[in-house]
């Protein structure tokens, strides 16, 4: 993982963000049935609960840098809510970007960062998946398995203005953590995530 501290240098000091709102949605949660969505699970943990230490980190370095951060956890509303309407939120708060945070998990020996755009995604949906995904690979440092286009409810809902992706950042169940996620390793998932929206907004 990249060590030098990009939030300590002046240029990202400043409020480049400015003016700017940011939805962030928490995967997995409560949906349209009666049951929470925990996601994937390994190493001790829930998906759930990554996705939520995930969007909240990056919410808070996002607002440094001046943005308005909209995070969307349905575990503290408890609602029932199908995944095109948790993409629709998006347009209700007029957001300049959607992101759904998400982690992979399969047979506990793959490791790999991607970024998801829906089946029939815009331009900028591209662009911002690729402007993100290259930061998660830079301070994750695990392999990079690219842009992947998927018929994704979450995604079907956010306005096609509204650029978005659905990141995985990493496969929580593989066996190399022994057992427990590091905070580190969240907090490059974090600041890696805020970092590309970040270079995405301020080239539009």
């Amino acid at each position: 993982m990249a060590e030098n501290c990009e939030l300590c240098e002046q240029p990202i000091l400043t409020k480049v963000l400015q003016g700017k709102t940011i939805a962030l949605d928490v995967g997995h949660g409560w949906n349209t049935t009666s049951l929470f969505d925990a996601g994937a699970t390994g190493n001790g943990t829930t998906e759930h609960k990554l996705n939520k230490a995930t969007a909240y980190r990056a919410a808070e370095i996002l607002e440094t840098l001046g943005a308005k951060v909209y995070v969307f956890n349905y575990e503290n509303e408890r609602e029932q809510v199908s995944l095109r309407n948790k993409g629709k939120r998006a347009g209700g708060v007029k957001a300049d970007v959607f992101v759904s945070i998400h982690h992979n998990a399969f047979n506990g020996l793959v490791q790999g960062t991607e970024t998801c755009i829906d089946s029939q995604a815009m331009p900028d949906d591209e662009v911002l998946a690729k402007a993100i995904q290259a930061r998660l690979v830079e301070r994750l440092g695990f392999m990079n398995r690219g842009i992947k286009k998927q018929s994704l409810g979450v995604l079907k809902g956010c306005p096609t203005s509204i650029p978005a992706c659905l990141t995985e950042g990493f496969f929580i169940d593989a066996a190399r953590f022994g057992g427990s996620i590091p905070a580190e390793t969240t907090e490059a998932y974090a600041l890696g995530l805020a970092m590309g929206i970040k270079d995405f907004l301020v080239k539009r």
